[in-house]
């Protein structure tokens, strides 16, 4: 849709200007705010991203790149933008986003994640847009939106979704729900354990 390509399409403009304005692809900080790392190893750990501290826009991208060490972001803690666009991730530990709690975009698009850890967003209460879209998730948490109550936009198309809950969604205001082009998905009802 409509959303979805505007979304995309902004998050991909921004990646492929930082990427031309520095011809070499080099680790680099540009004007002090964002670091372009396109060669990682396949898991991008704490030591890749020593001192800096004061980063507020960080940007990775590596095909090879398949797993986040949980303390790969401790000291990012003024980070308001990442992405994760376009990696081979395949898992989030729980801790891994807990210290962006200034993130306001997350972008995980294009990584081959099947699901998403219950509380992997739990610190994130300034997260206003989050794209996990292409990847292979088959359901999100009922717990994963919890108290995110400055999330507008999630840009979730072109998934496996087999089944959502319906109460997956409940109290977020969102602007704009993207999940297009999913396989076969059904709502559930919740039913708490008696």
């Amino acid at each position: 849709g409509k959303i979805k390509d505007e979304l995309s399409s902004e998050l991909y403009e921004i990646v492929k200007m930082e990427f031309e304005r520095k011809k070499d692809h080099e680790i680099d900080i540009v004007d002090g705010s964002i670091e372009i790392i396109p060669n990682l190893e396949t898991i991008i750990e704490k030591k890749n991203l020593e001192n800096l501290k004061s980063l507020k826009i960080l940007i990775l991208k590596s095909k090879s790149c398949s797993e986040v060490a949980k303390d790969a972001f401790e000291d990012l803690e003024n980070l308001t933008f990442l992405n994760l666009a376009d990696s081979s991730i395949s898992y989030f530990h729980s801790e891994t986003f807990k210290p962006l709690k200034n993130l306001e975009v997350l972008n995980i698009l294009g990584n081959n994640l099947e699901i998403l850890h219950p509380h992997a967003f739990d610190s994130l209460n300034q997260l206003q847009i989050l794209s996990f879209a292409r990847n292979n998730l088959i359901t999100l948490n009922r717990q994963l939106f919890l108290n995110k109550n400055e999330l507008r936009i999630i840009d979730g198309y072109d998934n496996n979704f087999e089944h959502l809950y319906e109460t997956t969604f409940d109290g977020l205001k969102l602007e704009s729900l993207n999940l297009q082009q999913s396989v076969s998905c059904s709502l559930y009802k919740y039913q708490p354990a008696v």
